[in-house]
């Protein structure tokens, strides 16, 4: 977050998913004489929908997030109901940056993971023993055990 651009474009309101940072940036912004409210995170429909509720909230139209909240609580309710078993969903890997040979994704109670889960997939990364082999020994490895 960078505080010089966000002032820039003069916000009558900033909205900040709570553990944004960096910390300094956040300290700085909240002193800027400008209504500051922090979104909970959440990765899960229930905090989807508390999110709903707090953005309205902070601009001042309870209405329409209770009426949008009901209905992606309903629809949320009917994508899980229709949900294959968790055995047999695709296991996913949300990759969130490769620095050289390095993958880093998306781990358990992360967005993330709430994106994963609530498309229908298993989250890979919450499920597995990762170890720090890199996938090409890993796959020579298991080729000989097949073979």
């Amino acid at each position: 977050m960078n505080p010089e651009g966000i002032l820039s474009i003069e916000p009558e309101q900033i909205l900040a998913e709570a553990g944004a940072g960096p910390a300094e940036t956040v300290e700085l912004m909240q002193t800027a004489e400008i209504p500051w409210m922090e979104v909970p995170e959440a990765a899960e429909g229930a905090g989807l929908l508390e999110k709903i509720a707090v953005v309205g909230e902070a601009l001042g139209v309870p209405d329409r997030p209770r009426s949008l909240a009901a209905e992606v609580e309903a629809e949320l309710a009917k994508a899980q109901a229709a949900a294959t078993p968790e055995v047999e969903r695709p296991r996913v890997i949300f990759v969130l940056s490769v620095q050289g040979r390095r993958i880093m994704g998306g781990s358990r109670g992360t967005a993330t993971d709430g994106i994963i889960a609530l498309a229908g997939g298993v989250n890979a990364l919450k499920t597995s023993k990762a170890t720090s082999r890199s996938p090409t020994r890993r796959s020579r490895q298991q080729r000989r055990t097949r073979s």
